[in-house]
């Protein structure tokens, strides 16, 4: 299944650099206000949402990266909840949005699909206008046979 991450450029550094995830993730404790997930306080997570336009909960500032994952089904649906975020349009709000929180060990190289960079101050109207790709630049992308890396 194909899920997106918001992540940072030491996190994308790492992971292009090493091509594992040992030291990707963060340790979380369960907070039944945030989200529904259960986690193991010994383990390292990554967030990952189910739909593109969800990264717009986060603040997507000009030097972050948005990840596309290809997950297996079976990890998606085993990690699987809902988050809680301030409602785009009125903060006053609170928005359920599906995601996963899976643990680090379980996440491979060969599952990141693209990695492109917010070079520009992207807002959500950008994304629902269609200008999403202006604004960023592809740094990495899996291709079907070998994988490439553009710096």
């Amino acid at each position: 299944m194909v899920v997106y991450r918001l992540a940072m450029q030491d996190e994308i550094e790492s992971i292009l650099d090493e091509k594992d995830y040992k030291n990707v993730g963060r340790y979380w404790e369960n907070d039944a206000h945030l989200s529904t997930h259960r986690y193991d306080i010994h383990e390292k997570y990554l967030h990952f949402f189910l739909s593109l336009d969800s990264i717009f909960y986060l603040y997507t500032h000009v030097g972050l990266y948005i990840c596309t994952y290809d997950v297996p089904d079976y990890l998606v649906k085993a990690y699987y909840g809902t988050g809680r975020y301030c409602n785009m349009v009125n903060h006053n709000i609170i928005d359920e949005v599906k995601e996963c929180a899976i643990p680090s060990k379980f996440i491979y190289f060969d599952n990141l699909v693209k990695v492109e960079c917010i070079e520009y101050l992207m807002k959500y109207e950008d994304y629902l206008n269609g200008k999403y790709s202006d604004l960023t630049k592809v740094v990495y992308e899996k291709e079907r046979e070998k994988m490439k890396i553009r710096r």
